[in-house]
């Protein structure tokens, strides 16, 4: 490295070249090869398997360790339930969503009166779910009660799932003691679904008046979790 001329070489480009060799086949080949083991954890830290996933106790702890209660809105619609109905309807919400479920009910909407309501109501944020609350003991109409739910879908815009709740309890009290009661609120069950479906939403019958939480828990999560989880889907697939 001293004396003649010919005997050494600037040492300056060997260095960028080792370094620049590190640089491409171990500094950065390691670093991706972290971020995509990052990105795996990542996502498998969302989904990951917690045993007894079907059971409904532990679907309930995942949603309020998750913060995943939310939160529900309640529009009565040609209806008013009375506090004892709505006393038992915030009760299975909470019981199938998390008892950090808040659960809110709006005036009642009166018959004919839902473009108006649809019109002149202001999108609220977080609300995960908006019910509409019907009683049995209205005839079911596309024009009006259908066309309710619609406006709740046109309104919500996808930021909350949409479901009916018929309430069967004064439909019950009415023709108490009288023969053929079940055929009678089969039939105009049957009647609510078909016109709720028509519009696109789904919905669930049931005796507000007598309903227990501990046995509804599981068709009232049906009713707006898996809800959710298909208009979910649905708006994906709707912006693709």
């Amino acid at each position: 490295w001293t004396g003649a001329e010919d005997s050494g070489t600037n040492a300056g480009p060997w260095i960028i070249l080792y370094t620049a060799t590190a640089l491409a086949f171990i500094v950065f080949p390691r670093l991706i090869l972290a971020g995509i083991a990052s990105t795996r954890a990542s996502l498998a830290a969302r989904n990951f398997p917690v045993p007894g996933r079907e059971d409904f106790y532990i679907r309930k702890l995942l949603r309020g360790v998750s913060g995943g209660a939310g939160a529900v809105r309640v529009t009565p619609y040609a209806y008013r339930p009375d506090e004892d109905a709505k006393l038992h309807l915030a009760a299975l919400i909470r019981e199938a969503l998390g008892d950090g479920t808040t659960v809110e009910f709006d005036p009642p909407v009166d018959y004919g009166a839902e473009d108006i309501w649809v019109e002149t109501e202001a999108l609220r944020n977080g609300i995960d779910h908006h019910i509409a609350l019907f009683t049995l003991s209205a005839t079911p109409e596309d024009e009006n009660h259908g066309e309710f739910v619609r406006g709740l879908k046109s309104l919500v815009k996808g930021h909350a799932s949409i479901a009916a709740i018929v309430d069967e309890s004064a439909f019950r009290a009415h023709f108490a003691g009288q023969s053929g009661l079940a055929d009678r609120i089969g039939t105009r069950s049957a009647a609510w679904q078909a016109v709720i479906a028509t519009a696109g939403a789904q919905l669930l019958t049931i005796d507000l008046s007598a309903a227990d939480p501990a046995l509804e828990r599981e068709r009232f999560e049906a009713l707006l979790v898996q809800n959710a989880a298909l208009e979910a889907l649905g708006l994906m697939e709707r912006e693709s």
